[in-house]
């Protein structure tokens, strides 16, 4: 799940569950979540109707009282319980599960959301079975590598309008290099295009440009145009981007570059095993990437024999080793990227 919509249908007309389990591995999408049922009810309603407690502060028991009283003067109250993983009175002394209880017979004015962050529901109780059945479980699962570039320009053009944001959109290009330097990090993410959001004039398109003076990412030196220049065997380009990233390793820490570089390799190996029959889709779903992103592996696989991408994959292992110290402590990340460029491209 990724977007309100699969949680409370059309916003404009919702249909709200009597409770929500919300846990997952991506925060952002838990905390947009969260945020809608905050802000759910009015202000002069909100100040009676709505209760927000943490699990580590209190007692499933209070919860459920409060969870079981009718709204004051509207139509619903919204109780909801943060970090509820914290909780640790779930079963009363009798060994009764309390929330499956309520369960049973839930109060239907009332929205009861219980969040759970870096860990998962115990499946074992009775409650979540139950709120299973009920449909009242939501996993937030992060977004794969391939689909970081799309959700970019579908938050773009989502965000257009809101409250001091200019009215923008963000072509492949740029939203690919964003994902690329930023990582599926939401919340950064978000940030930075927000930020850029603001400053930007109305109307305009987010560019390279724009993200190299606002993000402070290289349009020609960065680990995305690093990837390009290595695919391409482009020899003089691989060293000009090294030698740029030794010369300012506090902005390309080698442990932010290395991974980007083992992921494409890797998935170039994918790719070089495929034989030529494999399709463009068939390609970008064994390789777990867009169909965009196809014609980069294959460039990839003309310039470098499968024997060559091993070797590659075992090169980057070791400047892994290399800067993190596992091979003794003589080796800068200056040397480390002068000898990682000569081995991958000679």
């Amino acid at each position: 799940m990724s977007n309100l919509k699969e949680l409370i249908g059309d916003p404009q007309s919702p249909v709200f569950q009597p409770c929500y389990v919300l846990w997952g591995d991506e925060p952002y999408f838990i905390d947009e979540a969260v945020s809608y049922f905050e802000n759910l009810l009015p202000p002069e309603e909100a100040e009676f109707n709505k209760t927000v407690v943490y699990g580590k502060d209190a007692k499933l028991e209070d919860i459920l009282s409060a969870a079981r009283r009718f709204p004051m003067m509207a139509e619903r109250q919204v109780v909801i319980v943060k970090e509820a993983q914290e909780l640790d009175d779930w079963r009363r002394k009798d060994g009764n599960d309390r929330l499956d209880a309520y369960l049973k017979k839930p109060v239907a004015s009332t929205i009861l959301v219980f969040v759970f962050k870096h860990k998962k529901p115990d499946g074992r109780m009775s409650a979540f079975k139950r709120a299973k059945s009920m449909k009242c479980m939501f996993e937030f699962k992060g977004l794969k590598e391939e689909a970081l570039p799309s959700w970019i320009q579908n938050y773009v053009a989502q965000s257009r309008g809101k409250e001091g944001l200019a009215t923008n959109t963000i072509g492949m290009s740029a939203a690919r290099l964003l994902a690329e330097y930023l990582g599926a990090d939401l919340k950064k993410v978000t940030n930075e295009i927000d930020k850029m959001m603001i400053v930007l004039p109305q109307g305009s398109e987010i560019g390279l440009k724009d993200i190299e003076e606002n993000v402070g990412i290289s349009k020609d030196y960065n680990v995305f145009e690093l990837v390009k220049a290595l695919a391409n065997k482009d020899i003089k380009k691989s060293n000009q981007i090294f030698k740029s990233f030794s010369a300012n390793t506090k902005a390309h820490p080698i442990q932010m570059v290395l991974p980007m570089m083992y992921s494409h390799f890797a998935k170039c190996i994918v790719y070089a095993g495929l034989g030529a029959g494999a399709n463009q889709y068939e390609a970008a779903k064994a390789c777990g990437v867009s169909p965009y992103f196809v014609k980069d592996l294959s460039i990839t696989c003309q310039n470098y024999s499968a024997g060559k991408l091993v070797r590659i994959m075992g090169y980057l292992r070791e400047a892994d080793q290399k800067s993190k110290g596992l091979m003794g402590n003589k080796f800068t990340e200056e040397s480390i990227y002068k000898e990682l460029g000569f081995k991958i491209l000679h």
